[in-house]
């Protein structure tokens, strides 16, 4: 009832009073309270904690997978891309653009909208990074020093393409971390 799986309920030897539906939620949210498996007593095992939170990353990816949350992703990706690619907008400031015109959407659609974007304008800024010297944004002032090496060697395909694939890798190595070792 409290948006926990059914495998999970509450320790309520450890709670001395009643609290409404609502109480219950933030206070799981805060993690205050030992969230134990309903097969036993003892607490969840960092292994169990791993796999749930992989297979919780696994639902929420298979949620995003519509038609229309592919075409939000591709989109915000596109508009960050092109915010990160001029120079004075940040990543921080399409957010703050993208946030008005997210105001109606679901919150998950609002979500991916905005991470699409601050991660679509971190890479974009790569762009004028190699090609011009100029960093579209401040996390791009690394690309400016070798790829413009590079790209004055004739070589700025291959530093764009190390650009990308450090983009790519990084973020999925972030999500996996997220995943894997929050609680």
């Amino acid at each position: 009832a409290c948006g926990l799986p059914s495998n999970v309920v509450i320790d309520m030897a450890k709670t001395p009073v009643k609290h409404s539906e609502a109480e219950w939620q933030r206070l799981l949210t805060a993690r205050q309270y030992r969230v134990t498996r309903q097969q036993g007593t003892e607490p969840m095992t960092p292994e169990a904690a791993l796999m749930e939170g992989l297979a919780f990353l696994g639902k929420s990816l298979a949620g995003l997978a519509g038609p229309w949350q592919i075409f939000y992703a591709l989109g915000a990706t596109l508009a960050g891309i092109v915010i990160g690619i001029l120079p004075g907008l940040s990543a921080t400031l399409g957010i703050a653009l993208m946030t008005t015109l997210t105001v109606k959407m679901t919150p998950t659609d609002a979500i991916l909208v905005l991470v699409c974007v601050y991660v679509g304008a971190i890479y974009g800024g790569s762009r004028t990074g190699i090609l011009l010297n100029i960093p579209g944004t401040a996390a791009n002032a690394a690309a400016t020093l070798d790829g413009h090496a590079l790209a004055k060697q004739g070589l700025a395909g291959r530093a764009m393409g190390i650009a990308t694939t450090g983009s790519v890798a990084g973020s999925l190595f972030g999500v996996m971390c997220l995943a894997t070792l929050t609680p």
